[in-house]
């Protein structure tokens, strides 16, 4: 059977999306062997205290944000497939080597390692999910993976609580080699993805890009020749012109283009719709191919690097073929580096909106056990109860509240505002239950547990949106790089959140739920306000044409008759 688009069928998935989400859950249920019991784990595998444990991840965590800037130049060079599966590699030989390191120096030496792949993985697994995927299928594998993480991290916990039952402190080490294992099989299932070219996707021009009256954009919709010199700028159809961010992605586009062109030099910076710009990563006849979305050209901000025409057919290294005027735009893209980043206001908005949002997500884990132990005097199995109840609804009912999202047409800021939302209105029943506290056990059981239920659902409704309005609002050139950026302001809101919670808590029980309310307002504000200055195509859900490959049917030979 050739090959033939089959644009948004609904329900269909992706070629190679099974190995995809094969890797996401195995690596999920080991990281769920260690991740609930991070320091009797570490104090058991090394023999060092709890003490010298909590420092030495502590410092490495610090340390693995530092490596996040790294990590988003190595996919903007490399591609993010090649980057994801290093650090499985190194993610593995870690756990495989933390029995081992029992002395002091060692044990730094291996988590510092471990923290760098652990701290870089979700920006370029997001990353990833942008080169294989767009439009609503971005979403769904956005919810998709956030499910199978929390389901995955409950199967984890549970395989090790077995362990431990059955083995004793034996069942540590059983476990550091069971979740290496783990991130060597979802390298196995991951390296059989890989990202395939649109079919609208055309070869770059062999000669004289960037000479008199090249045509850098041949064959993109929308794409106008600009002059004598052949000066391009393409846009989707029904694009808007730059909004209030554009300004500052043109300059550092216009910087970057700088050593693109030839003779020619390209006099406005290039945008074009992402077919125009597919990125192979490894050899598209082989394993599972997964197409990219052909999403709107960026309105202004899609002036970056790189996003432009000149990528068709370019190979997942990042490298653009030779012979291009003199240069590459991945090379321009290298050049224009952190400073576009740091230049686009829009999403660094978006950044900030996610900090303030983060801060929330911090607080089943660190604000939840103190609320309950302490204001509430509740017993520990409420805590858990109340763990029990996140994990199983985010499981269960994530790729379904993403789907009705899908369904009602909502734009990303929209949704991921709703969340934001729907958290502050549940941190301000927090609020009001720390004022009130019932005298009835049952009672205050029964409201916290509904409250977890609406913190819970906001994480569905928020978390999918989020994840993929980054995603798409970063130009694919530096999408390395933006998400990198992106992430961090989920490892400082990780950081900040416990000394922060504890100290607002011993002043007033309702301070840190009042603070979190006011967070989650201000997150869903800045969301509403930044939507017209972000592309359309981040702001609005597309099903974007697949391209599914079918067996090869080979053409059957017909004997002609023998004339007399």
């Amino acid at each position: 059977m050739p090959t033939s688009p089959l644009p948004g069928r609904p329900g269909a998935r992706l070629p190679g999306e099974r190995a995809m989400l094969g890797a996401m859950a195995v690596d999920a249920v080991g990281s769920g062997m260690y991740v609930p019991f991070t320091l009797l784990f570490f104090h058991h595998l090394t023999g060092h205290s709890f003490a010298v444990v909590g420092a030495v991840l502590s410092a490495v965590g610090l340390a693995g944000m530092a490596g996040l800037p790294l990590a988003g130049a190595a996919v903007d060079r490399y591609g993010a497939r090649r980057v994801q599966l290093l650090l499985y590699a190194v993610r593995g030989t870690g756990f495989a080597l933390y029995p081992f390191a029992s002395a002091l120096p060692a044990f730094a030496a291996v988590a510092l390692v471990t923290a760098l792949g652990d701290r870089a993985f979700p920006a370029v697994q997001q990353s990833w999910i942008g080169e294989v995927a767009g439009g609503a299928d971005r979403d769904r594998l956005q919810a998709a993976s956030r499910a199978l993480r929390n389901a995955g991290l409950g199967a984890g916990a549970l395989l090790a609580s077995l362990l431990l039952s059955l083995t004793g402190n034996h069942g540590f080490t059983l476990a550091a080699w069971l979740n290496a294992t783990s991130f060597a099989l979802a390298f196995a299932l991951m390296r059989r993805v890989h990202a395939m070219p649109s079919p609208h996707a055309t070869p770059p021009s062999p000669a004289g890009v960037g000479t008199p009256g090249a045509q850098i954009g041949a064959g993109v919709p929308g794409a106008a020749q600009a002059g004598a010199h052949g000066a391009m700028r393409a846009e989707a159809p029904g694009a808007a012109r730059a909004g209030a961010g554009g300004a500052a992605r043109t300059r550092a586009a216009a910087t970057a283009a700088q050593g693109v062109g030839g003779a020619g030099a390209v006099a406005s910076a290039l945008s074009g719709p992402p077919q125009a710009a597919a990125r192979t990563t490894g050899s598209a006849a082989t394993g599972h191919p997964v197409a990219p979305h052909p999403a709107a050209a960026r309105p202004g901000p899609a002036t970056v690097p790189g996003g432009g025409c000149s990528r068709a057919g370019q190979a997942g290294a990042g490298k653009a073929p030779a012979g291009a005027g003199g240069g590459t735009d991945a090379a321009a893209a290298g050049k224009a580096g952190y400073r576009a980043v740091a230049g686009d206001r829009p999403f660094l908005v978006l950044a900030g909106a996610n900090f303030l949002t983060a801060l929330g997500y911090s607080a089943l884990g660190v604000l939840f056990p103190l609320f309950i132990a302490g204001p509430l005097h509740g017993p520990e199995a409420l805590t858990g109860a109340a763990f029990t109840v996140n994990t199983v609804l985010c499981a269960v009912g994530g790729v379904h509240i993403a789907r009705l999202t899908r369904r009602g047409g909502t734009r990303r800021t929209r949704a991921a505002a709703l969340g934001a939302a729907l958290f502050a209105v549940s941190f301000a029943g927090l609020a009001l239950l720390a004022t009130v506290r019932p005298a009835a056990g049952w009672l205050t059981g029964a409201l916290l547990l509904a409250l977890v239920t609406l913190y819970t659902a906001a994480e569905l409704v928020h978390s999918p949106s989020a994840g993929s309005l980054a995603v798409a609002a970063a130009p694919e050139a530096l999408r390395g790089r933006y998400l990198a950026a992106y992430q961090l302001s989920w490892s400082l809101a990780a950081i900040v959140a416990p000394s922060l919670f504890t100290a607002l808590s011993g002043a007033d029980p309702r301070l840190p739920w009042l603070l979190l309310t006011g967070t989650g307002l201000l997150a869903a504000a800045l969301l509403l306000r930044t939507e017209r200055a972000l592309p359309p195509a981040a702001v609005h859900l597309t099903t974007p044409p697949r391209t599914f490959r079918g067996p090869t049917v080979k053409p059957t030979a017909h004997r002609l008759p023998a004339t007399r």
